[in-house]
């Protein structure tokens, strides 16, 4: 069981913004961030991404004469951007959704986003702590 804010636009209808750690977004932030719709965070995620890449081969090019070998460097800076991505994705998220007009109904607990939007129309779940299945 997950939980799920549900979040209503006139035009748009519901869309869902699940809590909790996003995976998807630790595995691929940029990528994440982009199908998300988020625009500057998806621009500010390029740029660390990039900016981690640099910093590794800036780093294996200074210490290469010394013997040391940073490999484990990039990994580590991309983890570092992951886990910050995974941790704050649903707050991104649902910051984006509100400054594009949608209105946070409620919070549900379901199996998945479609569970979640189904027991939202029903409305028998709203205004109380629930869980959908």
């Amino acid at each position: 069981m997950k939980l799920f804010d549900i979040y209503a636009h006139p035009q748009f209808g519901l869309t869902t913004v699940k809590r909790g750690f996003s995976w998807p977004a630790f595995i691929a932030p940029s990528i994440w961030a982009s199908f998300k719709g988020l625009g500057f965070i998806t621009l500010f995620l390029v740029f660390a991404t990039t900016l981690a890449f640099n910093i590794a081969s800036f780093t294996l090019h200074w210490y290469s004469g010394a013997g040391i070998s940073p490999v484990l460097l990039l990994p580590a800076l991309l983890s570092m951007l992951g886990l910050v991505a995974g941790f704050k994705g649903h707050i991104w998220h649902a910051e984006s959704l509100r400054k594009d007009g949608f209105e946070k109904k409620c919070s549900i607990v379901a199996l998945s986003s479609k569970h979640a939007k189904r027991a939202f129309k029903k409305e028998e779940f709203i205004n109380t702590a629930s869980i959908a299945a």
